[in-house]
Order: C-alpha cells, then structure tokens, then sequence
C-alpha cells in the first residue's frame, strides 16, 4: 500500500509520465460564494510522488482549481483575472509562466476537462471544446432528446 505524504488535498491530475501530480488545497468553487479572497481560497500544488517533494504553483488570493495536466501544462480555473471571473489560465511547468487563456466577462467557467489534444470546458450553461495546439475555442451544440419532451409527450395525448 502507498501512502501520499502530503496533507489534504482533493481533485488531482497526475503529469503525463506518472511521477507527478497537481492538486487543489482546498475545495472553494463549490462554495455558495463568488469572488472570495482569504484563508479559505485554493492554491494548486505540485507533488513529485519519486522524492515526496511538493511546490506550491499558484499563490494568489484568488480561488485556483479543477487542475488538467496535458503534456508540460497545466490548465485550471482560476478568478485571478481583473473582472474576478473564473476562467482558464494555464501554467507552464518548465517555464513556470502563468496566462489566462480565456476572458469570459459575464459568466464563470465552472467546469474543465481535458484530453490529450483538446480540452472540454462549460460556461453560462453552453460547452465548449478548446484545441490545446491552438489554444482556439468554440461552442458545441449539444441536442438531447427526451422521452418526455414535450413532442413526443403531444403525441400520446
């Protein structure tokens, strides 16, 4: 059995080799407030699973979280930016850089995923799909039919 040295920590991504992982502090998206500055707000961690070492990546007193680690990045949501909204930045881990990728300006970025090539993202209740190569992003139309749409409802009536 292995045991992680390292305190609390909650929605990991692990490097692409396996030897690393990011992780979110504390959990503080989910909490019923926006824009939140203190002690409670979350920071990313780097922890290096071969030495036990770990490296705080974000010091902010923004809400950092929902870590994606695809190939040398390391995408998260953060509120970081001007406007407080919770959008896309990105963290370069050979460089050490961080940018915000997206601007959204009227709704929070709730919700991240990331794939190999591209990453999969929600804001204001549309999805987005972001190619990593090109860092472009645009809105999936999404189509769900029901049972009980109101249609196929109208025609057992």
């Amino acid at each position: 059995m292995s045991v992680l040295r390292f305190p609390d920590g909650e929605l990991a991504s692990y490097s692409p080799d396996g030897n690393q992982l990011v992780y979110v502090t504390k959990i503080t998206e989910s909490y019923p407030f926006k824009r939140y500055r203190g002690g409670y707000a979350s920071d990313l961690i780097r922890f290096d699973l071969r030495d036990n070492t770990s490296e705080r990546i974000t010091e902010n007193p923004a809400i950092d979280g929902k870590p994606a680690w695809v190939d040398n990045t390391i995408y998260f949501i953060s509120d970081q930016g001007k406007d407080m909204r919770t959008n896309i930045w990105k963290y370069n881990t050979n460089t050490d850089a961080t940018s915000q990728l997206t601007d959204f300006d009227d709704f929070d970025i709730t919700y991240i995923s990331a794939g190999q090539e591209d990453l999969v993202f929600e804001a204001g209740g549309n999805l987005y799909l972001m190619d990593l190569e090109t860092e472009e992003y645009r809105q999936v139309d999404v189509t769900v039919i029901s049972d009980l749409s109101p249609r196929s409802h109208a025609r057992w009536m």
